[in-house]
């Protein structure tokens, strides 16, 4: 049988353990605190642009380049004559990481981030070196090992609350299943890894029941996970009701946050 916290006895339920936030880029020259433009890619969502661009129509690029809103880059015709070419190519680049910074301080462009495999590495860097200013740049990308691929994308997942129910039910939705055919493979790559499968649901009606339901759902998400190959000894389905919001519970929106699975990737 799969392991699991039991919904007749809450207390003996281990201490459900937050999602961290991805930790900080390890580089030995950090951006520094004050950018002309800067662009960030999290591992749970798409980029962020921030900062200016030379003009509306510049930024309208740069947003169509990162798949994000340029609204929010104020005009600034000072920058360098190149900045365009070179803050595209950036892009390019940063979106081939797993997460990562770019940015120009005014006079230097940098870039920072993590890769999964050493092929990414080689290709970001590949698009900045290409650029006739590329030997300027301060370029840091870190190639990750297993465990920090697997951790870092079972983040991101239960950043975004990508699994789903149907109401009051343990049945996941279609689209969480494709979720975690992409979370199987992901979780192949740190065969050692052990995973807590942790699920939450919002106040609504008895908390015996709700611990109960999510427990079931924590279940339902570890038999999907085995049936995709990975082994159940690795499996820890764990329910924690409604003990543990992230939102106050009064609201339809902090509802659904509350409602939420937590994959929590630990090494034993």
């Amino acid at each position: 049988a799969l392991p699991s916290a039991s919904a007749s006895a809450p207390s003996s339920a281990p201490e459900p353990a937050t999602p961290s936030v991805p930790t900080a880029i390890e580089v030995t020259t950090p951006l520094p605190d004050k950018l002309v433009f800067a662009a960030r890619k999290i591992s749970s969502g798409g980029i962020v642009l921030s900062g200016a661009a030379p003009s509306k129509d510049a930024a309208a690029q740069l947003g169509a380049a990162a798949s994000a809103s340029g609204a929010k880059l104020a005009a600034n015709d000072k920058l360098p004559a190149d900045f365009l070419p070179q803050a595209l190519a950036g892009l390019t680049a940063l979106s081939g990481l797993e997460d990562g910074q770019l940015g120009f301080d005014g006079t230097r462009w940098w870039l920072h981030g993590r890769v999964a495999a050493n092929a990414a590495k080689s290709d970001a860097e590949a698009q900045v070196t290409a650029l006739p200013q590329g030997s300027t740049w301060s370029v840091e990308i870190k190639v990750l090992g297993a465990f920090d691929i697997c951790r870092l994308r079972a983040e991101a997942v239960s950043q975004r609350n990508d699994i789903a129910f149907k109401a009051g039910k343990r049945d996941l939705s279609p689209d969480s299943l494709a979720v975690l055919d992409e979370l199987a493979k992901d979780f192949a790559i740190c065969p050692t890894a052990v995973i807590h499968v942790q699920a939450h649901t919002d106040g609504d009606g008895d908390a015996a029941a709700n611990l109960g339901l999510s427990v079931a759902r924590a279940e339902m998400v570890v038999a999907e996970l085995a049936k995709r190959g990975i082994a159940e000894d690795r499996l820890y389905a764990e329910g924690y009701g409604e003990s543990d919001p992230v939102a106050p519970d009064n609201t339809k929106n902090n509802k659904a946050k509350n409602r939420r699975v937590v994959f929590v990737i630990t090494e034993n």
